[in-house]
């Protein structure tokens, strides 16, 4: 598919403040699911200096300061993308054990997924544990079910709304309603993937949604590690595992690390309001 893409954030301060460093996280990423193929970002006031550098997840992402006070800070990013991956299943699992439960990564990639398994137990709680291993046992043990059972099983129960602002809901809170929003269903997922020691992390991005619709919202799936498929996603807004529909931006082992813009400012009792529009086309490659 071939994405074009143009995301404003504005927010606007009661009175002048002064912005601290801001990390920007809008570089759609190059890999072997899809190529950047333009990319133009723009901040106003123009920042007193910057540097693009890549995180420690792999993410390409920009810090950059400023020297004087503003009542205005407007982020434009506008890029072109080409997703190339059809078949979201175009693997072969190199280490057998991993397809069925318990299982365990091979001991020489397992520091490297350390911070994907994390078993946060503000983030994994009873509602979780017990619903992660009630869909092991409706599986079989088998993991590749379970991935796509568990990710179905969200789509099928929850009602996806739109929450503009805000984290995601702790897991456990998601658990007591009956709907959720891409990240609160995104963590949820990561949550339960976890829990069966399946190395998950949290990504934002953009997904091609209805095409007959031009505006668009900020979007979260989830991907997991699969040995000899690498990260792969699944969508539990779509129900769906991830194929060239969906535009990565960055990926991280906690939400915060994937947000496409972090920061803070000095200025006493001054207040901020945010905006944004999102525009996305896409079209068939071929």
């Amino acid at each position: 598919m071939f994405f074009a893409i143009s995301h404003s954030t504005s927010y606007t301060f009661s009175i002048p403040v002064f912005l601290e460093p801001h990390l920007f996280r809008f570089w759609p990423r190059t890999d072997s699911s899809q190529r950047l193929l333009s990319f133009q970002l723009t901040i106003d006031p123009k920042p007193s200096g910057y540097s693009d550098i890549l995180d420690s997840e792999g993410n390409i992402v920009r810090w950059v300061w400023f020297n004087d006070t503003t009542q205005n800070l407007n982020i434009e990013m506008q890029c072109e993308v080409s997703t190339q991956r059809k078949n979201p299943y175009d693997y072969i699992i190199t280490t057998p054990s991993f397809q069925s439960y318990p299982f365990q990564y091979q001991e020489e990639i397992l520091p490297s997924l350390h911070s994907y398994l994390n078993l946060d137990k503000n983030m994994i709680g009873k509602k979780v544990e017990n619903l992660s291993d009630q869909l092991l046992k409706k599986s079989g043990g088998d993991i590749f079910a379970f991935l796509d059972m568990t990710n179905t099983f969200l789509y099928e129960n929850w009602q996806v709304i739109v929450r503009e602002k805000g984290q995601p809901l702790n897991p456990e809170e998601t658990m007591q309603q009956n709907k959720a929003s891409c990240r609160d269903m995104a963590l949820l997922l990561m949550a339960l993937y976890r829990n069966a020691g399946i190395a998950s992390r949290f990504v934002s991005g953009y997904q091609e949604g209805d095409p007959d619709t031009l505006k668009r919202q900020l979007h979260a799936w989830v991907e997991v590690y699969i040995p000899g498929g690498g990260w792969r996603g699944y969508d539990p807004t779509h129900g769906l595992a991830v194929s060239d529909r969906h535009v990565a931006l960055a990926a991280s082992w906690t939400p915060r690390e994937a947000a496409p813009c972090t920061g803070k400012f000095r200025g006493t009792g001054a207040k901020a309001s945010m905006a944004f529009t999102i525009e996305l086309r896409s079209k068939s490659n071929d």
